[in-house]
């Protein structure tokens, strides 16, 4: 894609996508095309934690912001 703002464009084409970004980031996400870009970014980050993969396997405790972490990379995911 050719800028941030044709990502988020086409990331808010999905309803159910751009209604999970607001419930996780508020709902002013979009105002700022930067904001809700970074907020992707972060999204693939959180859930890319070893700490994660780990907890999510049993070996180790998962907090709460590592589990929003995994949705919304799972988000991303499903928006590819």
């Amino acid at each position: 894609m050719p800028d941030s703002s044709c990502v988020i464009e086409r990331f808010q084409e999905n309803s159910l996508y751009a209604s999970s970004m607001k419930t996780l980031y508020g709902d002013n996400i979009f105002d700022k095309t930067e904001k809700a870009y970074d907020a992707l970014a972060e999204s693939i980050a959180d859930g890319e934690t070893g700490n994660l993969d780990v907890g999510l396997l049993g070996n180790s405790e998962v907090n709460d912001l590592e589990l929003a972490g995994a949705f919304k990379s799972l988000l991303y995911v499903m928006w590819l």
